[in-house]
């Protein structure tokens, strides 16, 4: 994981042998993921973090289409020095006006491309997407919405979310009109 490739980092430069011996991959290799660290003295990963996160990622950018990084809620050093590097932000938030509402009050709009992804969407809700669009002028034109759906929940349980995005497409086509919306607003 994380602690594997830190210390690959500290010895040499990043490479695709490094990032491999740090990352579970999936997808015959389509798709590596670097696990988050073990380590109990939080102060000397961030410490560590701080120092080499932006050197792994200018060395993990060229040899990969996407580098994403998933960093928690809440401001620290660490989180904020990776908006800082981001060349995209994508933000999730829940469909309840009051949450988005604290959100924009603690959070600026980013000076970055940003995109928001409202989860556990409903249409039927009076604090639409197009509602919460003229509530929020920031989410204008950058918002994707993910319906609720208990499907979809049961296949992240059970880890077979690309079986149950296969099966039956057709039926899936908000769904997926909602993915191409994000990787357009992505790729802009």
């Amino acid at each position: 994981g994380i602690d594997c490739l830190i210390r690959n980092c500290k010895m040499r430069k990043v490479t695709n042998s490094t990032i491999r011996t740090a990352a579970l991959a999936y997808y015959n290799e389509y798709l590596h993921v670097i696990t988050g660290t073990t380590k109990e003295n939080r102060e000397l990963y961030e410490d560590e973090m701080l120092e080499l996160f932006p050197l792994i990622i200018r060395d993990a950018n060229p040899l990969y289409d996407f580098v994403t990084i998933d960093v928690p809620s809440g401001v620290n050093k660490i989180s904020k020095m990776m908006l800082d590097l981001a060349e995209l932000v994508v933000i999730n938030l829940p469909q309840n006006k009051n949450i988005i509402e604290e959100y924009f009050k603690d959070h600026k709009q980013l000076d970055k491309k940003t995109i928001y992804i409202i989860g556990n969407y409903s249409n039927k809700s009076k604090y639409n997407r197009k509602n919460l669009e003229r509530i929020f002028k920031q989410l204008k034109d950058r918002t994707v919405v993910v319906t609720h759906n208990v499907d979809l929940m049961d296949a992240f349980s059970e880890n077979s979310v690309i079986k149950y995005l296969q099966k039956d497409a057709e039926n899936k086509k908000a769904f997926f009109n909602e993915i191409e919306k994000a990787l357009y607003l992505m790729l802009k």
